[in-house]
């Protein structure tokens, strides 16, 4: 009685008849639609990716211009503080670099 329980494998009963004949129809028609769609969907995130790039971009340089604004506005609000005087001050062509005027010495071994 056990005997003939494993004597039949159990994969022919269970894909067998209407079932198994609707199992690998649908089986098929998943991997044609995948194979007929990937071109698709592929195509569908190149556009997606130019386009996330192309708008980011511009997004991004609005941002940037945005920050620059608000920043030269914060740094011409920090002048009415007293900074004109230091500004003025640095700026004197005394801090300016003068150009290096090298000497030579003689070496004197002796000494």
């Amino acid at each position: 009685m056990i005997y003939s329980q494993f004597h039949t494998p159990p994969l022919r009963e269970r894909f067998s008849g209407f079932r198994g004949l609707a199992m690998f129809i649908a089986g098929f028609v998943v991997l044609g639609l995948s194979l007929v769609m990937l071109p698709f969907v592929l195509l569908a995130g190149a556009v997606a990716f130019a386009l996330v790039s192309v708008f980011g971009r511009v997004w991004l340089g609005k941002l940037q211009r945005r920050a620059q604004q608000a920043q030269a506005a914060q740094q011409s609000q920090n002048t009415f503080y007293g900074e004109e005087a230091f500004i003025r001050f640095r700026d004197r062509d005394a801090f300016r670099p003068r150009p290096h005027q090298g000497r030579t010495f003689e070496h004197d071994p002796t000494e």
